[in-house]
């Protein structure tokens, strides 16, 4: 029945951007819901498709963005890729912030460590730069082997400043600043705040 309810908003939809943007937050939701990735790609492919039939050249860049993550965490590098590339067609209120970091991600599996370097870096130059650029930008620069004292400190900084932000504690941070490092510490006893609230 819920379903179905969707159904008839995303159809009562007064343009295809709105059907789209129905179809895609519905996808968000199932997604946000756990073990339910095949139906919340389904989703995002309607709202994809329903705009790119609207309008040529046309693209809904959020649906696509989901789309290219789900590639990217089956190991479908290429697709993924493939998938960014077109949603950077789309205007983007944040310019594109996460797909900058989401694209540096899958250069990084495919083995590209420095143009995942460039867009972090360029994620981090725009007025609103994610966390998680800072924290890809420390941990792709600190898997490069030998570091200089420059390097060593500038990571150590891009980390601080992913923690502070409030990204979640990750072994690469760990690793570079240390276990009793305040940051480190700070970040531990949040999460485990968060674990015992149930969050």
């Amino acid at each position: 029945a819920r379903e179905e309810a969707w159904r008839e908003i995303a159809a009562s939809a007064h343009t295809a951007v709105l059907a789209a943007d129905v179809w895609h937050a519905r996808g968000k939701e199932v997604l946000a819901e756990g073990g339910r990735e095949k139906e919340a790609e389904e989703m995002f492919r309607v709202a994809s498709g329903t705009v790119e039939r609207s309008a040529e050249g046309a693209v809904h860049g959020r649906a696509l963005l989901e789309l290219g993550k789900l590639a990217l965490e089956r190991g479908a590098v290429e697709e993924a890729l493939s998938r960014y590339a077109q949603a950077a067609k789309d205007t983007w209120p944040d310019q594109g912030a996460e797909l900058l970091v989401c694209t540096g991600l899958a250069l990084e599996a495919r083995g590209q460590i420095e143009g995942a370097v460039k867009l972090y870096s360029r994620a981090m130059t725009l007025p609103e730069p994610p966390k998680e650029a800072y924290h890809h930008l420390a941990a792709a620069m600190a898997s490069q082997g030998t570091l200089s004292d420059d390097q060593t400190d500038r990571i150590g900084q891009y980390f601080q400043k992913a923690l502070e932000m409030g990204m979640e504690l990750t072994p690469a941070a760990v690793k570079h600043l240390g276990a009793k490092h305040p940051h480190v510490m700070r970040a531990a006893q949040i999460a485990e705040w968060r674990k015992a609230q149930g969050d």
